[in-house]
């Protein structure tokens, strides 16, 4: 698996179904399947989440449309937290230039309509 950490692009080889390994202290923040070479989504936990967001307002241009429809696809499998995380994700990419990520951003926020229908814990508040 590819990994973003900072600006930093490292390859890691998953041996077990867990696995540990040592991160610069200086790492800031995480990306994971970095390129979207492997074939799943990863799902962050808030703090991280809020790591990458802030990246991405400043500039780092590390996630992309690939990433957002990952956190969508989570999202809409109902995952706990997963909808957070993809509005935070949204919300991010304010400063965007690129097409392909703004249709990609819109297309994502056309479906939270629908995860907030399937999802009871986020349904009651509407």
């Amino acid at each position: 698996m590819k990994l973003h950490i900072g600006h930093e692009t490292i390859t890691v080889l998953f041996e077990h179904k867990k696995q540990v390994f040592d991160l610069p202290k200086n790492a800031g923040w995480i990306h994971l399947n970095a390129d979207s070479t492997d074939f799943y989504a990863c799902q962050y936990d808030k703090g991280m989440m809020d790591t990458l967001a802030s990246a991405l307002q400043k500039g780092d241009k590390h996630l992309t449309e690939l990433d957002v429809r990952d956190s969508l696809a989570i999202a809409e499998s109902v995952v706990p937290g997963a909808t957070e995380n993809l509005l935070n994700m949204i919300v991010s990419f304010k400063n965007e230039k690129s097409y392909p990520v703004w249709d990609t951003l819109l297309n994502a926020a056309q479906n939270i309509r629908h995860i907030i229908d399937k999802d009871e814990n986020i349904g009651k508040h509407f």
